[in-house]
């Protein structure tokens, strides 16, 4: 917070020359900011993929144009390539420490309650929180499905369940799952002791109006046909209400033993 602090209370940057016809430049009413030049902004911009020099040259060119004297840009990514763009230091956002994440997962799951008041249901979410590999997303969602039965035994299944699927991707792809996730790698999914769904390209929904109502409540009761669909995966309750969904194929587990 105290870097993004400083960041904002900065002189402004020298706008970069560029010799592009005005006609061409990168227009900031497509990201919905219309301002007088007079006033001071902050555009945040998130990118979903890769950075294009070309279109941040343009951007950059057009902040100079339509935004005010003092306005600042700050650009989110998950590629390194954002560093060589800016005109300040990048700040890197590491993963929680385990300490910090184990605490977070806790609160999600137990809530008000002490977990201390259920020390084995507290050692079952602190294995698992040890295997999701800091992710928010998969904290959430086991949450949900632990946090209303505080029964030891459907928690028991639940970890068994969870262990299967790490050792299955360890064995098919050599890697834990949610490691494999955070990479843009391919995952399996075992819904049945024959069938299972390979599960890809997790991003989030690009289209609000046009979210997938496949769950993966959906994927486990084989509620959907058999054929390549998108699926939500997760659906966050907090601002700005993002969708994230995934991609994935159904196959049964004698045609992934063939082609293995």
């Amino acid at each position: 917070m105290d870097w993004i602090m400083d960041f904002l209370m900065q002189k402004e940057h020298p706008v970069m020359e560029n010799n592009t016809n005005i006609e061409n430049l990168c227009n900031l009413k497509d990201v919905s900011v219309t301002v007088a030049k007079n006033e001071r902004v902050l555009v945040i911009i998130e990118l979903s993929g890769e950075v294009d020099e070309v279109a941040w040259k343009r951007l950059y060119s057009s902040y100079g144009v339509y935004l005010g004297r003092g306005s600042k840009l700050i650009i989110t990514s998950r590629s390194n390539k954002v560093n060589n763009f800016g005109t300040t230091q990048a700040l890197v956002l590491n993963f929680l420490p385990p300490e910090a994440y184990l605490y977070f997962f806790k609160i999600l799951i137990f809530g008000s309650t002490y977990p201390s008041d259920h020390p084995e249901l507290e050692s079952i979410a602190m294995e698992i929180a040890r295997a999701l590999r800091g992710s928010f997303i998969d904290a959430n969602i086991t949450s949900c499905i632990l946090q209303n039965n505080f029964d030891s035994h459907y928690w028991w299944i639940h970890l068994a369940d969870f262990n299967k699927h790490i050792q299955r991707n360890v064995s098919l792809f050599a890697a834990n799952p949610f490691d494999l996730i955070r990479k843009g790698k391919p995952i399996s999914y075992q819904i049945s002791d024959d069938e299972f769904v390979i599960l890809d390209k997790h991003r989030e929904c690009p289209d609000e109006n046009n979210v997938p109502v496949i769950t993966s409540k959906g994927l486990a009761s084989r509620s959907v046909k058999y054929e390549d669909i998108d699926y939500l995966v997760w659906k966050s309750h907090i601002p700005p209400y993002k969708f994230y969904i995934a991609s994935c194929t159904f196959e049964k587990s004698n045609k992934r033993m063939e082609t293995s």
